[in-house]
């Protein structure tokens, strides 16, 4: 068992001790549970898609199914669950021509009765109800697929003009996809957000901030947690800003005697 089941199997033991120490109860005298120590748990990284393999599924995606190639764009650009871009509507969109922002407002979430239903306001956290700056490749994209949409009609929906559902999506499409685009790795719709995060990083331009804000964590625990090991090493810049502090400005060679 990994340190994951096994605190979870604790935790359920534990509040059965609990239960049955209670003064009401007495059943048992001590709660063996409270000096337990229990293994570590590992953060594994996020998995994301290299710069081929995702060009690769993207170009793949553009064959199989044009909707879906755009869908996928924007999750690799914006960090968005699959549950907030396929609910992102037309006035969730602000183009000022050289800057567009996308603003989370509505969410998919299942009802009552267990149904697919659109939510306003309704992220997992405030920080999920962000808005985002839009990559210029991505902004163009979206352009194309609000021409004579109405403010409240969906951006991204399938070839028949319906909605997505994730799970049609990732059972029946998906999988066409990767077959399409030759992985080797067999990676799932989340990685997109782990492998937007991912170029980020490789930019050397972007604080753990910025990414919080973009991935919508309520917490920058959480981001560190997540994507620390990420960025794992000084950028360019910063070494070389070391080097001046430790030694001094840089020699010019003209200035060698």
């Amino acid at each position: 068992l990994d340190a994951k089941s096994v605190a979870d199997r604790h935790m359920v033991l534990h509040s059965i001790f609990k239960w049955a120490s209670a003064k009401t109860r007495r059943l048992v005298d001590h709660n063996p549970c409270t000096e337990t120590q229990l293994p570590k748990r590992t953060r594994k990284p996020p998995k994301g898609l290299t710069v081929p393999e995702f060009q690769a599924l993207h170009a793949a995606a553009g064959r199989v199914d044009p909707d879906a190639a755009d869908l996928i764009l924007f999750l690799v650009s914006m960090a968005w669950r699959f549950s907030e871009a396929t609910a992102l509507a037309a006035r969730g969109i602000e183009d000022w021509g050289d800057e567009m922002y996308a603003t989370v407002q509505r969410v998919h979430r299942r009802d009552e009765r267990g149904a697919m239903t659109i939510v306003e306001d309704s992220a997992k956290s405030a920080a999920g109800l962000r808005r985002a700056k839009v990559p210029p490749m991505c902004a163009a994209m979206i352009r194309r697929r609000l021409v004579g949409k109405g403010v409240d009609e969906l951006v991204f929906t399938n070839g028949q003009g319906r909605q997505w559902y994730q799970t049609n999506f990732n059972n029946r499409l998906w999988p066409k996809i990767l077959a399409e685009s030759g992985l080797e790795r067999r990676p799932t719709p989340h990685w997109l957000k782990h492998t937007h995060v991912a170029f980020l990083v490789r930019t050397g331009q972007v604080t753990m901030p910025e990414i919080q804000r973009r991935a919508g964590h309520e917490d920058i625990q959480t981001t560190i947690n997540v994507y620390g090991r990420s960025i794992d090493d000084a950028s360019n810049d910063a070494l070389a800003a070391f080097d001046a502090v430790a030694f001094g400005p840089p020699v010019v060679r003209g200035e060698l005697g």
